[in-house]
């Protein structure tokens, strides 16, 4: 018996973001949220809430020009969130100090999600550029700090490792079909245990 019509249409994908993702993303969160709360400040808090519209923003623009808005949204989130929690419990700087870095952290995330994966080089110079653009315009209100010269030159290398943390995310999501929410809030997980196991190892 032959098939009267040859021409199967191909599976439908499945959701990024289904309920595993959905729920995993929400503990994600929420243990950041209380990792901050544990800071004992409002204004680390709140500055949180104003990287994840940084984020959101830089996402949605960058991905708009290159045709890639999911990507780059979902790329420039992590990287800012991971960007903030890195620097949120250091207050001897102030907010301009965390929000540079969440700044800087949106716009190589977003470049290393807008760009796609196959053209490897322009991701990492993007990342790159970007991060450290970003961080120059912070400049004048960070050159205060007496290290602030490492900031501008870290900058561009953060940027380089961004770019090849996304594509290996990506490569592990294709090779071994790990989720790359999965990945990623791992990611995020290690930078609060990081955060909390810093003071236990100086003392």
């Amino acid at each position: 018996m032959t098939d009267e019509n040859p021409r199967h249409e191909p599976a439908r994908k499945l959701p990024q973001f289904g309920i595993a993702a959905l729920l995993w993303t929400t503990f994600v969160i929420g243990f950041a949220l209380s990792y901050l709360r544990t800071l004992g400040s409002a204004d680390v808090f709140l500055n949180g809430i104003l990287a994840i519209g940084i984020a959101l923003v830089s996402g949605v623009a960058i991905g708009a020009c290159f045709g890639r808005i999911a990507d780059a949204t979902y790329w420039s989130l992590m990287i800012t969130a991971a960007a903030y929690l890195s620097v949120a419990a250091d207050r001897a700087y102030g907010p301009i100090f965390h929000l540079a870095w969440a700044s800087a952290g949106a716009a190589s995330g977003s470049f290393s999600g807008a760009i796609p994966a196959s053209r490897v080089r322009l991701q990492i110079v993007a990342a790159s550029l970007a991060s450290g653009v970003v961080m120059l315009l912070f400049a004048p209100a960070l050159n205060t700090r007496p290290d602030f010269v490492f900031d501008l030159v870290a900058a561009p290398i953060i940027g380089v490792l961004v770019a090849i943390l996304v594509q290996l995310i990506s490569w592990l999501e294709r090779k071994s079909y790990t989720p790359r929410y999965v990945t990623a809030s791992w990611l995020l997980l290690a930078v609060i245990v990081g955060n909390l196991l810093v003071p236990v190892v100086l003392s």
